[in-house]
């Protein structure tokens, strides 16, 4: 009946999109034959063209080559993660202008870091840019640094030494998008980006 490879960024399995889809898909299409993995996100719009995907779980933004495109599937929200010993972690909520003097350990979804820097009215100092969310916040445990987060991590993750906390003010989005092929031509792919819209649509 067909094949399909999925690739996935970790915190799409963390906020649950991936199996709820990649799960009920596979409960409806038992003769589609399902292949899952995690990919760096700058990866991602190249293992589509080149077909080494057929779709794929992403944070945006992101740049899309042409005859790429992608649709949200999940909304959500950054927060912070702080070391547990930071003075920031008294509190429930963190200014932006609070921030102007940490170091930012930089996620692959880099969006949130800079509408803090921008609300905050400074311009970030950089860490470094460990890839993984896990690796992110393995960094925050360590001490020095501070990260805008998934909110869905905060749910998912308890690492020793790291607090999560809102950030002050109106909610800086953070989404996960489908990412596939605009002229899809495979039956067992269009099929399954069918679905997937149709559970995004239902809720």
């Amino acid at each position: 009946m067909g094949r399909i490879e999925i690739g996935y960024v970790a915190s799409a399995a963390y906020a649950g999109v991936l199996q709820k889809v990649v799960g009920g898909f596979r409960g409806t299409h038992a003769g589609v034959e399902v292949s899952i993995r995690e990919v760096p996100m700058d990866a991602v719009a190249v293992m589509l063209g080149d077909g080494l995907l057929d779709a794929a779980y992403v944070r945006p933004p992101m740049p899309l080559a042409v005859g790429i495109q992608a649709t949200t599937v999940h909304r959500d929200r950054f927060v912070l993660a702080l070391p547990a010993d930071s003075p920031l972690a008294d509190s429930a909520s963190v200014r932006p202008s609070q921030l102007r003097d940490q170091c930012f350990v930089l996620p692959e979804q880099e969006s949130g870091t800079f509408e803090v820097a921008r609300r905050g009215r400074f311009s970030p100092r950089l860490g470094p840019r460990p890839g993984t969310l896990a690796a992110v916040l393995a960094c925050v445990s360590l001490g020095g640094y501070v990260s805008a987060v998934p909110h869905t991590l905060a749910d998912c993750i308890a690492l020793p030494g790291v607090v999560y906390r809102d950030i002050a003010g109106q909610a800086i989005a953070s989404e996960i998008a489908l990412a596939f092929r605009r002229h899809e031509r495979a039956p067992a792919v269009k099929a399954f980006l069918r679905f997937a819209r149709d559970d995004k649509d239902s809720r």
